[in-house]
Order: structure tokens, then C-alpha cells, then sequence
């Protein structure tokens, strides 16, 4: 799992689902306020609020770069195929822009206050390497790789 922290020294954190394994993954953001994850490129997007950004970087936090820039309150953030998701506070607006490199930035729904999250739900958002990995390590071993079901002894 993965989430902000953006207490005394704001950074982006990851662990183990039992809370094991905590560690680090992105230091010298300020005020981190919305994370998704793209399973497929394995990467991990986040909404900086104080500096007005969206960055990116990969799971382990290498790589990291600025994907959108010059927003005027950024907050919550979610991907979806090609574009990431993003909601402003001070345009009361939902908005997309390619992830890839944050072109192509377009209004998707105006006129709504205060939102607090963003969110996709759909199958797709669950493929890749990542997400197999996962799986066989959250099942430890009850589910072979290719998803044969795997008896208990």
C-alpha cells in the first residue's frame, strides 16, 4: 500500500498490507494531497497542492518528474488508459491531460465544490506485472501466477 504523508516532513510512504516493510519512497514533496497508481507502468502519480504540480515517478520512486505544472489548486488525483485525472479547488472543475507527458489538458465537469476524491473503477485499472506480483505475494502461494487455484494441505 501506498498514501501521503504530509505531516512535519511531508513524503510519499509504502508498506507491506500487514504494515510491515515501511518505507520511503519520495522525500522533498510539500504538501502531497492526492496519490493513484498505474499497475501497468508501474508507476505512482501524485498531487503536490503547495507547489501546484502533478509528479510522477516509478513504484520505488526512482525516475521521478513533473507531469503537469501551473495548476491553481490542485487536489485529488486518479488515472485511467492514457490521461490522469485531477480535481481543482479553486476552478471547482474536474480535468484531464495525457500522463505521459501532461498535454492536451481539458475541463471535464465544472461547477462542483469541494472535491475531496476522485476515483476509476474499472477492470483494466487491475492489469499489469505489478498487480500479478501482488496477488501471489498477498495470497502467499494459495494462487499459482497464471490464476490456477492452488489446494490447501
Amino acid at each position: 500500500m501506498y498514501w501521503a504523508n504530509g505531516g512535519e516532513d511531508p513524503k510519499i510512504e509504502r508498506a507491506d498490507l500487514d504494515g510491515s516493510n515501511r518505507r520511503t519512497v519520495v522525500r522533498n514533496v510539500t504538501r502531497p494531497t492526492g496519490l493513484t497508481i498505474d499497475f501497468s507502468l508501474g508507476l505512482i502519480f501524485w498531487v503536490d497542492a503547495e507547489n501546484k504540480v502533478i509528479e510522477c515517478a516509478n513504484l520505488d520512486g526512482t525516475n521521478r518528474r513533473t507531469v503537469v505544472t501551473e495548476l491553481p489548486k490542485p487536489f485529488a488525483l486518479t488515472q485511467y488508459k492514457d490521461f490522469i485525472y485531477w480535481a481543482d479547488w479553486k476552478l471547482s472543475s474536474i480535468y484531464r491531460a495525457k500522463k505521459s507527458n501532461g498535454m492536451d489538458r481539458t475541463q471535464i465537469k465544472g461547477n462542483i465544490e469541494f472535491i475531496m476524491d476522485i476515483l476509476v473503477f474499472h477492470s483494466s485499472r487491475q492489469e499489469g506485472l505489478y498487480i500479478q506480483q501482488f496477488c501471489v505475494s498477498l495470497t502467499k502461494g494459495l494462487f499459482s501466477q497464471s490464476g490456477q487455484n492452488l489446494e490447501l494441505p
